[in-house]
């Protein structure tokens, strides 16, 4: 989609994308936060509004300067990227082909709790998204199930709160999930079994709980499967058995017990 967007009608254009909620318009109402910090600097950014900008283009700047003003300005000096090209900036990867588009962002800013912006999930092409050893707070967006074309999602040494959302079981194309030392809790859900292209998947030294679902059996092409230091119980399911490809099993500092599946040894 080709279209150029004046700064006046600007919102009006983005806001089915920005905003989808009340609760999304009502941040816009207050300029101190970061969703309209990033707008107002959209505005007047000349990249934004050069003629013929596609509007998917200008999504992402958009969640990139979200993104920014979300930690910076208590911590450090947000950056000035005025007029510089979306894939110039830092840690950021697009692709070759046009219209370019961002296929990998990987940052690590000193969140110190603050909530992770769920409109990271409007870069519908990321590949790989890597946010690790930031200590993000709040809790893991359930809008990033969204982001249907990652291979990797790494989360690993954050500070989020409640569990791993269902939505992750829509990224069937992960061959990448790691969320040690995140901070989620709660059960491990059934539905990570949808990923059946999984080959490392890391939820150790977390608040997990519950026994090890069965249903983990489904992902054949698991070389690595760490669970260590949770409050895991025991006994072992079955279903592990059909990890025929296992390189790497890690279950130590839980609570398991009873009998360890035999595997049809012996």
């Amino acid at each position: 989609m080709k279209r150029a967007l004046a700064p006046a009608t600007l919102y009006t254009q983005l806001q089915p994308f920005i905003a989808p909620t009340k609760a999304d318009i009502k941040k816009f109402k207050n300029p101190t936060t970061p969703q309209a910090k990033a707008l107002a600097w959209l505005q007047t950014d000349p990249v934004a509004n050069a003629p013929g900008l596609d509007l998917q283009s200008i999504i992402e700047r958009y969640v990139l300067a979200v993104f920014d003003f979300s930690t910076c300005g208590t911590y450090s000096a947000c950056p000035d990227q005025t007029g510089i090209p979306t894939c110039d900036w830092s840690r950021v990867t697009c692709s070759d082909t046009e219209p370019r588009t961002i296929v990998d962002f990987s940052r690590n800013p000193s969140a110190n709790g603050i909530a992770l912006p769920w409109e990271l999930s409007l870069l519908t092409n990321l590949v790989s998204l890597s946010l690790e050893d930031s200590w993000w707070g709040g809790t893991i967006p359930t809008q990033f199930g969204k982001l249907t074309k990652l291979t990797s999602l790494n989360l690993d040494y954050n500070q989020f709160i409640g569990g791993i959302p269902d939505s992750l079981s829509l990224l069937t194309q992960l061959a990448e999930l790691k969320m040690s030392e995140s901070g989620v809790s709660g059960k491990i859900p059934k539905s990570l079994a949808k990923l059946t292209k999984l080959e490392t998947l890391t939820l150790s030294d977390n608040k997990l709980v519950g026994v090890v679902p069965n249903e983990l059996g489904l992902l054949t092409s698991l070389t690595e499967l760490s669970l260590s230091t949770n409050k895991l119980l025991g006994p072992l399911p079955i279903g592990l058995c059909n990890l025929v490809s296992l390189q790497q099993l890690k279950l130590q500092n839980n609570m398991i017990g009873g009998t360890i599946p035999n595997c049809g040894v012996g």
